[in-house]
């Protein structure tokens, strides 16, 4: 009869088959019947039965795997979700009963069972039966309703973002995706906004630290941010507390909206104009050129990172290196824009402050610039084809947009760079020469966007830089010109003056951050003789290592005041195990203090080596010092020595700190980086440059909340021979 629901009895006792019968059909219920596991198989795939009674023993397929095949064989996929209830005439077996029950039988039923027993049984089977089609439905309506939500989401033209109240992102779009370059914003899930950064300076999402802390919505606008890939990009951020009915605070939801052509279509007409109005206000020469590149590498202007300007010969045959500003080697680099970072300023101040001036006549790089001479005639260079043509290129990798070689190999070689841009400067319809811009130490890449405005920017130029020589040739301002030169001469002396007092201070510091680690220990080892008696030998050992840490001092200072001329190592034949066992004793108390765990693995079978010990101390004591630094709370610090090859060996210091990310271990070595509130960021590339003295290397591995590793590698033999008379005198003793 059409409607009744139909239930398949699977049993090979046929007495089971015609009492079940009789009583499923006066309830209501459609019968079939099945004597094999094999026919219910095939009975079940054509008749769809809502409901199956399965015997657990039968002679060719027994119920388990009958079970089997209806859950997992293709072709009863239509029955996986039918309930189904074991029946078995064996005696209780209850491991066999929960593993039915783990696998998705509905009921297990032992014979000899009540009529009644098995009615309960299959209408709350079909009741459960019907309470998981509608809880499938429902979750496939909810889920259909979040993909619905999360396509409006991702379709929308600004990112969206939500997080927890522990600042970890639960939600985030396509948007959002695409400003952090991950693949998906699934990658996004889970990260923590509140204390890892996701990625491109500033972070955009610290707004979210100020809500959760305060409750309060926060808005940032015309935030400057660099992407992950090195893009400026120009945000709005909104984010606002996300609290539940009772007001409890459940997380934070935000919007950054990207306004970066709008922001920069503004900006760049306002830094034109801000420009132009500066070139305008000026007429010496020298002036005007330095002014133009400071212009290109001023953060607040175009940000290259250097920038060179070469001028036509008279007789045009010939570019002339004029002028060039930026630094020479990325320490430089990181000096300068350290320094300049704590000046907060407008483009014009800056430009009055820095641009109006000659360039320092000890500058390495505009030196580097002037020396330059290229003849034009019979030359593919790209900047003989940039004066030829009029025409700006961009070289990427010694090559142009359009695949040709650049051709500008002595280029290259003599700034170390293959990826410039070149703009011809034009007055009146002629080219005078060419304004070079790179961005070697940054990495940013150099996009058409910036190629544009420093187009505009070298009209601008190549106008100014013709009015100037123009009046430069007007014999009244000779006067005028020669006074600003002596001011201006005065003003660099001034500042030359401000460089060695602030280069006084960095030193200083230095000084006092090196020489804290033995003043510890000659400390601790002074009150232990305070403060218990001591005898004689104990009294002669502690005076040792107060004697050896006092020398150690003296050559600290030495260290320190010969930071950019590393003095010359005094190489010795050395026993690396011994030099290690001696740093360790220094920092036992320390170790202790910090409840840090010591593990050494010191490979006993190592030749000797040639190498500067007291230098070569200052190296383990700085690492082992920056390891315990690292695990104030506790940990494990380990050390190894051994052999890396036939003719270098090793020492490795790893600690289970918290690790470094990717900024600190860029800029680890460079000069005055600290990640330290207290320090002056010479430790490291004084380690570094003594390893390298040494002939060796300094290897760092770094994962965050995993720990550090530094490996010190140095030759066996040594890079520094002695002489024939050093080696007599070492055989000889």
């Amino acid at each position: 009869m059409a409607g009744k629901r139909k239930i398949l009895l699977i049993d090979d006792d046929s007495v089971m088959h015609d009492l079940v019968r009789a009583f499923l059909t006066r309830v209501g219920y459609e019968f079939l019947s099945a004597t094999s596991g094999e026919q219910g198989l095939e009975m079940a795939r054509s008749e769809q039965p809502d409901l199956i009674l399965l015997d657990y023993m039968m002679p060719d397929l027994d119920g388990v795997e009958v079970y089997r095949r209806l859950r997992e064989e293709p072709g009863y996929e239509a029955l996986r979700e039918v309930p189904v209830i074991m029946l078995t005439a064996r005696e209780e077996d209850g491991h066999l009963r929960s593993r039915m029950l783990e696998k998705g039988v509905f009921a297990y039923l032992s014979k000899p069972f009540g009529l009644h027993e098995l009615r309960n049984v299959i209408e709350n089977a079909f009741i459960a039966s019907e309470i998981n089609r509608r809880n499938r439905q429902l979750q496939d309506e909810i889920r259909r309703a979040r993909d619905y939500l999360q396509r409006v989401i991702d379709a929308a033209p600004v990112g969206v973002f939500a997080t927890d109240t522990e600042g970890k992102i639960v939600l985030a779009n396509d948007f959002m995706a695409r400003l952090f370059q991950v693949d998906s914003p699934q990658k996004l899930i889970g990260r923590n906004t509140l204390t890892v950064g996701l990625g491109g300076a500033p972070d955009p999402l610290a707004a979210v630290r100020m809500v959760l802390h305060e409750g309060e919505q926060y808005a940032t606008e015309h935030l400057r941010f660099h992407s992950p890939d090195g893009r400026l990009l120009y945000l709005n951020v909104r984010v606002v507390p996300l609290r539940e009915q009772d007001g409890q605070l459940r997380g934070a939801i935000g919007i950054v909206e990207d306004i970066t052509e709008a922001e920069k279509r503004a900006v760049e007409m306002t830094m034109l104009t801000e420009i132009a109005q500066a070139m305008q206000g000026t007429i010496d020469i020298e002036e005007m050129l330095h002014l133009i590149l400071t212009c290109a590498t001023a953060g607040e202007a175009l940000g290259f990172s250097r920038a060179m300007i070469f001028l036509l010969s008279e007789d045009g045959k010939e570019l002339r290196g004029t002028m060039g500003v930026g630094p020479s080697s990325p320490q430089e680099a990181v000096a300068i824009w350290s320094s300049l970072s704590h000046e907060k300023m407008s483009l014009p101040e800056f430009l009055e402050k820095y641009g109006r001036r000659k360039p320092d006549p000890r500058s390495r790089f505009n030196n580097m610039v002037k020396e330059l001479r290229h003849p034009l005639e019979n030359s593919n260079c790209v900047l003989a084809r940039a004066v030829r043509e009029k025409r700006t290129f961009v070289v990427e990798h010694g090559r142009l947009k359009s695949g040709e070689p650049a051709e500008c190999d002595w280029f290259t070689s003599v700034f170390g760079t293959d990826q410039f841009v070149c703009v011809p400067l034009v007055a009146g319809g002629r080219t005078i020469g060419l304004l070079v811009a790179d961005n070697l130490y940054t990495g940013h890449p150099i996009d058409e966007s910036l190629v544009q405005l420093l187009t505009l920017m070298a009209n601008q130029a190549g106008l100014a830089i013709e009015r100037a020589r123009a009046h430069a040739d007007l014999a009244a301002q000779t006067r005028r010109l020669e006074r600003t030169i002596e001011k201006l001469w005065e003003m660099q002396e001034r500042l030359v003056e401000a460089e060695k007092l602030a280069t006084v201070g960095q030193l200083a510091a230095q000084v006092a951050h090196e020489i804290r680690n033995p003043l510890v220990t000659i400390g601790g080892f002074a009150r232990s003789m305070l403060d218990a008696p001591k005898s004689e030998e104990e009294l002669k050992v502690i005076a040792g290592v107060i004697a050896e840490e006092a020398k150690r001092l003296e050559n600290i200072l030495n260290n320190v005041l010969d930071f950019t001329r590393l003095s010359r190592p005094n190489p010795e034949p050395s026993d690396l195990n011994d030099m290690v066992q001696k740093a360790l004793f220094l920092v036992q108390d320390e170790l202790e203090k910090n409840k840090i765990r010591l593990e050494k693995k010191l490979a006993y079978d190592l030749p000797e080596v040639y190498v500067d010990q007291q230098q070569m101390r200052q190296v383990l004591l700085n690492l082992l010092y920056n390891s315990i630094d690292s695990m104030k709370g506790g940990g494990t610090l380990r050390v190894e020595t051994g052999r890396r090859d036939d003719e270098h060996v090793f020492v490795k210091i790893q600690d289970t700190g918290p690790g470094m990310d990717k900024e600190v271990l860029q800029n680890m070595f460079n000069p005055f980086f600290t990640t330290k509130s207290d320090g002056t960021g010479l430790g490291m590339p004084i380690a570094k440059q003594i390893v390298h003295s040494h002939g060796g290397r300094l290897i760092v591995d770094s994962k965050l909340g995993e720990g550090t590793t530094f490996t010190i590698v140095v030759p066996i033999k040594g890079e520094i021979v002695k002489t024939a008379e050093e080696k007599q005198a070492l055989e000889g003793a």
